[in-house]
C-alpha cells in the first residue's frame, strides 16, 4: 500500500525533507513511523523512553487528529496521508 507522509515548519529543516511516498506492508502509525520513516524523525518526534509521540507533536491521518482515533496504533490504508506538525508557539 502506499502512503504519504508531510513534515510541517521546523521539522523540514531539521529532516531535510517536506514530503514522501512510501511503499509499506506496516499496520499502524507506530510501526510505519519506526520501521519506515525511523531515523532522524523518529528520534525527534518520539519519547523512545517511554514509548510514545512526544505531547509536543500532532499527526494527523487524512486530516483527522490520531489522539481521537487510536493513537499511534491507528490502522494504516492504501493512499493514506500522515500529516506530522512540530510545536507551535506565539502570543
Amino acid at each position: 500500500m502506499k502512503i504519504k507522509v508531510k513534515i510541517f515548519a521546523t521539522l523540514r529543516d531539521s529532516v531535510g525533507w517536506k514530503e514522501k511516498e512510501y511503499n509499506v506492508e506496516a499496520k499502524d502509525i507506530n510501526d510505519f513511523l519506526k520501521e519506515v520513516v525511523g531515523g532522524k524523525l523518529y528520534n525527534i518526534i518520539m519519547d523512545k523512553s517511554k514509548g510514545e509521540l512526544n505531547p509536543q507533536y500532532k499527526i494527523l491521518l487524512n486530516g483527522r487528529d490520531i489522539d481521537f482515533l487510536d493513537g499511534l496504533k491507528t490502522k494504516l490504508k492504501d493512499q493514506d496521508l500522515i500529516a506530522i506538525f512540530p510545536p507551535v508557539g506565539g502570543g
